[in-house]
C-alpha cells in the first residue's frame, strides 16, 4: 500500500497599487509505501489433522510486492506446542539447509521488488495432548533502505495456521490383590483401561488368557462395579466407548490350583484404525505355594498372616512394620 500527499494552496493578495489578486500553488508530491501490507507473508501446512508421531510439512512465502529492496533478512518459528521441529526438514528455495534451526531463526537471501523466497520445514506431533490447536506462525524481520531515515528494520508475522492433533492414548493398568498365595486362594485382578487420548474411542477388546497354574471362577467378571455372568476374559468382550480422560475398570478372579510363579497380562485392542493395535497391560506376578492340610493362616508377634507356610515359616510385618519370621511346627498351626 502507498499513501501519497500533495499540497495545495489558494490565496489572495492585496497589490501594491490596490488591486486585489486571487492565486494557487501546488506542492511536491510526496509518497509513502507501507511495507506491512507490500511484502507478503504466508504461511500453509499440509495438513488439518494428524496423529502421534506424524510429520506436518509447513511453508512460508515470502513476496516483495514493494518498490525498495529488502535485505538482512532473517525468518525465526517458534517451537509449537505439542510439536517438535524434525531435524534438518528446512529448505530454502527447494535446497535444503539441514544445519537451519527454526526455533533460532535463519538468514533468508536478499528481495528486489517483485521477489519471493519460499521455506519448508516440518514438524513432528510429540504424543502430549495440546489444550488447543496446534499454533504454527513464523516472524519475519527484514530491512529496507528509507531515503529520509537511512535503515529501518521491521519485523512482521505471518497469518497463523492451527493443526488438531489427534492423540490416540490408550493405557491399561493391572493389579492383583496378593503377591504370595497358597493353593486353593482365589486372586482377584483388577484392570483399569483409560482413554488418556482427545478423542472417543470406541469397538475396543479386551481379552485375558487365564495364566497356567490357575483356573477361572465363573460368573466372576465385572464391569465397573458390575457383573456380567456370562462373560469370559480368555474368550474376549468389546468394551464400550470411552471420551477422553474417561477409566473402564474389568475385574475377574482365578483360583490358584498349584505351587507356581502366576504372571498375568491384559491386552486391549484398539480397532478404531485399518490396522488393530494391541495395547498391553503391565504385568503382576503372584507367588503359589502349596498349602499343608488344615493350614489358613498363622500369627507372627501376634500379628496375624497369610502369606506364611513357606518352608514351615510365617514370614510378614509386624506391628512396627518391620520384617520378622516365626518359625512353627505344622501341627502348632490353627485355623481361623
Amino acid at each position: 500500500m502507498i499513501i501519497p500527499n500533495q499540497s495545495h494552496v489558494i490565496y489572495n493578495a492585496m497589490m501594491p497599487d490596490g488591486n486585489a489578486t486571487r492565486g494557487e500553488l501546488t506542492s511536491n508530491a510526496v509518497a509513502t509505501e507501507v511495507l506491512s501490507y507490500a511484502v507478503s507473508k504466508e504461511i500453509r501446512s499440509d495438513k488439518t489433522f494428524v496423529r502421534n508421531g506424524e510429520v506436518v510439512r509447513n511453508t512460508v512465502t515470502v513476496t516483495n510486492n514493494s518498490s525498495t529492496r529488502l535485505f538482512d533478512n532473517r525468518v525465526t518459528i517458534p517451537t509449537p506446542d505439542g510439536a517438535s521441529f524434525a531435524a534438518g526438514s528446512v529448505k530454502i528455495n527447494g535446497v535444503a539447509q539441514p544445519t537451519y534451526d527454526p526455533a533460532t531463526g535463519f538468514a533468508i537471501p536478499d528481495m528486489a521488488p517483485g521477489e519471493t523466497v519460499v521455506i519448508e520445514y516440518e514438524i513432528k506431533i510429540d504424543g502430549h495432548i495440546p489444550t488447543a490447536p496446534i499454533t504454527c506462525f513464523a516472524t519475519l524481520d527484514h530491512t529496507v533502505k528509507d531515503p529520509v531515515r537511512g535503515d529501518v528494520k521491521y519485523t512482521e508475522n505471518t497469518d497463523s495456521i492451527f493443526v488438531n492433533a489427534i492423540v490416540d492414548k490408550i493405557v491399561a493398568v493391572k493389579s492383583v490383590d496378593k503377591a504370595f498365595a497358597v493353593t486353593g486362594e482365589t486372586l482377584h485382578y483388577t484392570v483399569t483401561i483409560v482413554n488418556a487420548g482427545n478423542i472417543t474411542k470406541s469397538g475396543m477388546v479386551f481379552k485375558d488368557p487365564i495364566p497356567d497354574g490357575t483356573t477361572f471362577v465363573p460368573n466372576s467378571v465385572k464391569f465397573n462395579g458390575i457383573g456380567y455372568p456370562v462373560y469370559h476374559p480368555e474368550i474376549g468382550f468389546v468394551i464400550r466407548s470411552l471420551t477422553p480422560g474417561e477409566a473402564f475398570t474389568v475385574e475377574f478372579d482365578v483360583l490358584a490350583d498349584r505351587k507356581k510363579i502366576v504372571t498375568n497380562v491384559s491386552t486391549v485392542t484398539d480397532r478404531s484404525d485399518a490396522e488393530p493395535i494391541a495395547i498391553d497391560s503391565n504385568a503382576v506376578q503372584t507367588v503359589v505355594r502349596s498349602a499343608p492340610d488344615g493350614y489358613e493362616r498363622c500369627c507372627c508377634d501376634i500379628v496375624c498372616c497369610r502369606l506364611c507356610a513357606f518352608d514351615n515359616d510365617c514370614r510378614c510385618r509386624d506391628r512396627n512394620d518391620t520384617d520378622c519370621c516365626c518359625r512353627i511346627d505344622i501341627d502348632d498351626r490353627h485355623t481361623q
